[in-house]
């Protein structure tokens, strides 16, 4: 279990360094898809699951408000999923909130309350 551990810890090591670099060339519609690719669901540590929190926030707060639509537009139902679990878990975050209810808005608007459920009741938190 914990080569699985090592596993995941690079991979999100690996696709933080790959969305800093896409955020810092103005990919960010590209730099949200990857930052949402294969979260650490299983992962034990809490500090690669902030980790990676913290990235697909870097994503997120790097897009303007016409990225957003075009983000969203382009998820797939699996991708809108794991967005809302990340958005749930910023809704606690002042510093961050007009952004992330930006995003929470738009994305509940597409995906509807299905999304919002299955975000609330899995067990696999991110």
């Amino acid at each position: 279990m914990a080569d699985a551990d090592a596993r995941i810890a690079a991979d999100v090591r690996s696709r933080t360094a790959h969305v800093k670099t896409l955020v810092a060339q103005r990919k960010n519609e590209d730099a949200v898809r990857a930052a949402l690719a294969d979260p650490p669901l299983l992962a034990r540590s809490d500090a690669v699951k902030d980790e990676n929190a913290q990235s697909v926030l870097t994503a997120l707060l790097a897009c303007n408000k016409g990225e957003m639509q075009r983000v969203i537009d382009s998820l797939s139902t699996d991708q809108e999923d794991v967005l809302m679990k990340y958005l749930a878990r910023f809704l606690g975050l002042a510093a961050q909130s007009a952004v992330v209810l930006d995003w929470y808005q738009k994305l509940a608007s597409k995906a509807g309350a299905g999304c919002i459920m299955r975000a609330f009741t899995d067990r696999k938190l991110v």
